[in-house]
């Protein structure tokens, strides 16, 4: 052990959510799966490989939110984004749409928000409107053609791909099984 090490913790208590897109994503996510495999594993030794393995979750994070890589402006023009796109999503959005509303390149505009969101912006648009797809599914009467018209999409069988690739049942699967899926896990 290293006398000098301070094991206090590096996360400022002020009660202030932070949101960072980690530079490994996918070694987070396995590091995740291995600490749920290993909590239901061996109680012998459970505690202490779940401990090591949020301890060092803790600390790629906190050295991750020490140096962060994402500039304000970055966040700024992702926020305009994310703003403009959840309350315009039934609309037809074109990309040069959102770069007009932060003076950029359509190619810049995409780079950033997908470096923050994890997706591309035409992508988020398409999770909005099959989230409130599945709502509309399961809490009204409309019909998959109404719904589809009135989510922005003008090709039910479009609508219909669209919310199978990214729900991985049809519209009209969802509509009879739904109501046992947790939507929000349908999107992670």
């Amino acid at each position: 052990m290293d006398d000098n090490v301070n094991y206090s913790n590096p996360f400022p208590i002020n009660k202030k959510f932070h949101k960072f897109k980690t530079r490994n994503p996918e070694y987070v996510k396995h590091r995740f799966e291995r600490l749920f495999v290993d909590s239901r594993g061996d109680k012998k030794f459970r505690s202490y490989i779940c401990i090591g393995i949020l301890q060092e979750l803790l600390g790629m994070f906190a050295r991750e939110l020490d140096s962060p890589t994402v500039t304000p402006s970055k966040v700024k023009y992702t926020s305009i984004i994310e703003n403009y796109l959840l309350e315009n999503y039934r609309r037809n959005i074109e990309i040069e749409q959102l770069a007009k509303l932060i003076n950029r390149s359509p190619s810049y505009t995409i780079s950033i928000f997908k470096e923050l969101m994890g997706q591309s912006p035409i992508r988020y648009i398409h999770q909005l409107r099959i989230i409130e797809a599945c709502n509309l599914l399961l809490n009204t009467d409309m019909t998959i053609v109404a719904i589809s018209d009135y989510l922005g999409y003008y090709d039910p069988s479009y609508f219909s791909r669209m919310f199978k690739k990214l729900t991985a049942m049809s519209p009209k699967e969802f509509a009879m099984y739904g109501h046992h899926v947790e939507i929000s896990t349908l999107f992670s």
